[in-house]
């Protein structure tokens, strides 16, 4: 079962019963006042005790994801330690797509000498901002070029301006902040006081499904070695005082090694990549990584939400933080045991409860917002009512015949 709470989330954990969730995976305020929006900036995400009262409801040794900013992420995760919670890890989602929310230095002089009115357009940018924060790009808006009052009266200046006064001019090109690339997620997990075994068979908490969160090696190219790994030029193993039998031996174990890794796909790494990023680092990093093999492990790649995805079950999902549904369905089923319960205490737009029902597991999702827990109601019954579309959609299995009547997903070899 899936359900919406339109509550403030600190005061309805005090409602709830303790230990009575598998996993918590929540994107909170990154505390940064973001637009100017008061949710941002009440210091909650950076409370111990707020993190107390979560973790008083989750089962010894169930796990958290959180996400959090690369520039107050330290606060989030100290909040969370002192809180009483182990700092397991921490991942990196990677991407291309930021734009960076910077201090034009050169535009500040200008204004500084009342000079900014002055500043003559010189060319269109490649790209413009909403208002929202997000970015439309060129394409989306040459249409309005004819009309640049029209694109003035929705969007941002979509102008690229000249400086007005020469102290601006020696200081164009200089900015105060890098563009964002990264958002850092914390891994943690409530102590318990038995062995990790013991602690598994009584409350199904304490460990990560690692196998069905192994990443595809679908692409790589692989090849065993030809001699014993001590060789460094590459000649016959038996010339460093090996017999033929054991090069033998060495070679059919590294080939079956191979084998499994095909099989069973790469360990899941703590960073995730968007295909942007993926594509830049396999550019940049050539195609040897070892002897054995050829092309660098391959991570998880999930670029961020597209607008038809935000929009999924709803006419216009205007929050502004929506995470991928295929991230939050990756993070839900590393730390959610089949038919376990998961927690998401800053709901949103409801993307932890779509991601849940794909992957078969309960959720109960928290928004104090009344319009995002509509909205969210609205996409985690969508979710519920596609179930297969949205599961071919999101993971690209069309082969999947799992029903939305089944309560546990065993097949996630998408990756």
């Amino acid at each position: 079962m899936i359900d919406v709470q339109n509550e403030e989330c600190s005061k309805y954990l005090d409602s709830l019963e303790p230990n009575a969730f598998h996993s918590c995976i929540t994107d909170p305020p990154y505390e940064l006042g973001f637009m100017g929006e008061d949710w941002d900036r009440s210091g909650i995400a950076f409370d111990p005790e707020f993190w107390s009262k979560v973790k008083r409801v989750l089962k010894p040794g169930a796990h958290m994801a959180v996400f959090g900013g690369s520039r107050t992420y330290h606060r989030i995760a100290v909040g969370i330690e002192d809180a009483g919670f182990e700092i397991r890890d921490s991942v990196d989602w990677v991407y291309g797509g930021g734009f960076a929310k910077s201090h034009d230095i050169g535009k500040a002089i200008d204004e500084h000498f009342g000079k900014k009115d002055e500043r003559k357009p010189i060319g269109f940018k490649n790209n413009a901002a909403k208002k929202d924060g997000s970015m439309i790009e060129r394409d989306s808006y040459d249409g309005f070029r004819k009309n640049p009052g029209g694109l003035e009266e929705h969007k941002r200046d979509p102008y690229e301006r000249a400086p007005a006064t020469e102290e601006a001019k020696k200081w164009e090109g200089w900015d105060t902040q890098l563009k964002p690339g990264k958002e850092p997620i914390v891994i943690a997990r409530k102590p318990f006081d038995d062995t990790v075994a013991e602690n598994v068979l009584k409350h199904s908490t304490g460990a990560m499904n690692i196998d069905d969160c192994r990443i595809d090696t679908e692409g790589e190219s692989f090849h065993a070695p030809q001699s014993d790994p001590t060789n460094r030029e590459g000649e016959v193993g038996t010339d460093l005082g090996f017999s033929e039998n054991s090069v033998e031996k060495f070679q059919e174990s590294q080939k079956a090694s191979i084998e499994r890794l095909r099989e069973k796909g790469r360990w899941p790494a703590n960073v995730i990549l968007d295909p942007a990023m993926a594509e830049r680092l396999d550019e940049q990093s050539g195609i040897e990584a070892s002897r054995y093999f050829k092309q660098i492990d391959p991570f998880f790649y999930c670029p961020k939400a597209k607008r038809s995805e935000r929009d999924l079950g709803v006419e216009n999902n205007d929050h502004v933080t929506v995470k991928p549904i295929e991230l939050m369905s990756y993070l839900v089923r590393l730390l959610t045991p089949g038919g376990g319960r998961c927690l998401d205490p800053f709901a949103g737009s409801g993307t932890t409860g779509m991601s849940a029902v794909l992957e078969g597991v309960g959720a109960t999702l928290v928004e104090m917002d009344s319009h995002y827990a509509e909205i969210a109601n609205q996409r985690v019954q969508y979710a519920k009512d596609n179930y297969q579309r949205l599961r071919e959609k999101i993971y690209g299995d069309p082969s999947n015949n799992i029903t939305n009547e089944q309560t546990e997903v065993n097949d996630h070899n998408f990756w």
